[in-house]
């Protein structure tokens, strides 16, 4: 039942009031004595909804069955104002359904002008259906039957009566929607839990590009080996008693070296020959 009134706040509902203007709205009865405007005794003359809003000739069910022009009375009724305000605050519902996705402003707005529009539709056809008891009894070619009131020839049409239920499901469905509208959302703020993975990520992502940068030297030559120009440099050793002469000489360390050199002599060469062992 949710599912349906939901449903019916979208635009299908209104669209569906709109398309019921199509169905008859009033009648006057067959039965009607002496006949009714251009109807002769025996056919029913039917107004739309949508003749009642624009005006316009109403229809006769029996064209077979129609008064000689000599005879014939207006049965013609002025656009009415409420029924044409009715179908433009429908028309209305119609494309704000459509333009308001957000529920907060659609279910508002639906439940206001579908309740106006019931109003204006209920209205509009007690004053039509007043209009035509009124005529009715001016048109009286016969006697009225006794216990008979021109009340008893005007009928409400199905029109008027789909038109009114999917109206009322309108405004319930609207105000329930209204009633059941989310809370506004909030900020939620980020866990604990996710920043700790968000620093994991990062440190996997500088992991995987260390990896490419590994793996983009390594196959310049396929072996693991440096290939390009610009020669490794040779680490410097600038412990004196570790002094080669294939090994470069550090020159931080060099004055120490010639100092070392004049007190002990040259590399190799015992300084103290004559000493006693």
């Amino acid at each position: 039942m949710r599912q349906l009134l939901a449903r019916l706040t979208t635009p299908t509902g209104f669209l569906l009031a709109g398309l019921c203007f199509l169905l008859p709205f009033a009648a006057v009865s067959c039965e009607a004595p002496g006949g009714y405007g251009r109807a002769a005794p025996g056919a029913t003359t039917t107004y739309s909804g949508l003749t009642l809003a624009v005006g316009g000739v109403p229809k006769v069910d029996k064209p077979t069955q129609l008064l000689p022009k000599a005879q014939r009375k207006e049965d013609e009724l002025p656009p009415q104002p409420f029924a044409i305000v009715s179908l433009a605050l429908i028309i209305v519902g119609l494309l704000a359904s459509i333009v308001l996705y957000n529920r907060r402003s659609r279910f508002p707005v639906a439940a206001a002008v579908s309740t106006l529009a019931t109003v204006l539709v209920i209205a509009n056809q007690a004053i039509v259906e007043a209009s035509l008891e009124s005529r009715l009894q001016e048109q009286l070619r016969v006697a009225m039957p006794a216990g008979k009131h021109p009340t008893d020839y005007v009928n409400t049409g199905s029109g008027f009566g789909l038109c009114l239920l999917i109206l009322a499901g309108l405004v319930l469905g609207s105000l329930i929607g209204w009633a059941r509208r989310p809370p506004p959302p909030r900020a939620v703020p980020i866990p604990f839990q996710s920043r700790r993975e968000m620093r994991a990520r990062g440190e996997v992502k500088a992991a995987e590009k260390a990896a490419r940068i590994a793996a983009r030297l390594a196959a310049r030559t396929g072996d693991g080996s440096r290939t390009d120009p610009t020669p490794t440099p040779t680490p410097v050793l600038s412990e004196p008693w570790l002094d080669d002469p294939l090994l470069p000489v550090d020159p931080v360390a060099a004055p120490d070296r010639r100092a070392d050199e004049e007190h002990h002599g040259p590399p190799g060469v015992d300084p103290w020959p004559d000493a006693p062992v």
